[in-house]
């Protein structure tokens, strides 16, 4: 086993685990959405809370599922010219879009990183009737980009070295 797979396998097996968390995370928001939707027309006695709570599970559900998406290549890209181009060329866009990626995620994590460093220091708290803490769900932020940082760099070895991407079920076979 080459070392880009030592660093895969067990990234691939935490990236399966968040996408099963942000499954459940979804399935609470469509509980949650099902539930206000019944107090407000049915019994005519709306929640305050729900959209709040909500609001708050799909940030933690779409941050969850970032490297996942990016590993499975479940992002949006446009494959116009890639799916034109000889294996060499499209080996040299594959090193630049990574790199292009790494620098993307890279910045992203460090702004996110200094805003949830901000919302712990200065106690930000919603707006709302609940008055939430909001620094754990600031932190959720860069600890995923950090997570999708560490997928970009795979990959990006991957096409370097023109290596196959080792998926965590493969590794279990």
């Amino acid at each position: 086993m080459d070392n880009i797979a030592r660093i895969q396998i067990p990234l691939s097996k935490f990236n399966r685990l968040c996408a099963s968390i942000t499954g459940t995370g979804f399935f609470i928001i469509l509980f949650l959405t099902v539930y206000e939707v019944i107090a407000r027309y049915l019994f005519e006695s709306p929640t305050m809370w729900t959209l709040e709570i909500t609001g708050y599970v799909l940030l933690i559900a779409c941050f969850l599922s970032a490297a996942y998406t990016l590993e499975t290549g479940g992002h949006i890209s446009i494959d116009l010219v890639s799916m034109n181009l000889r294996p060499k060329p499209k080996r040299i866009l594959a090193i630049i879009v990574d790199i292009l990626g790494i620098i993307f995620v890279a910045l992203w994590l460090w702004k996110s990183t200094v805003l949830a460093i901000d919302s712990y220091n200065l106690h930000w708290i919603s707006r709302t009737m609940m008055g939430v803490t909001l620094w754990p769900f600031y932190v959720v932020i860069p600890l995923c980009l950090l997570f999708m940082l560490f997928q970009y760099i795979v990959l990006l070895a991957q096409a370097i070295t023109g290596g196959v991407a080792v998926k965590a079920t493969q590794a279990e076979e």
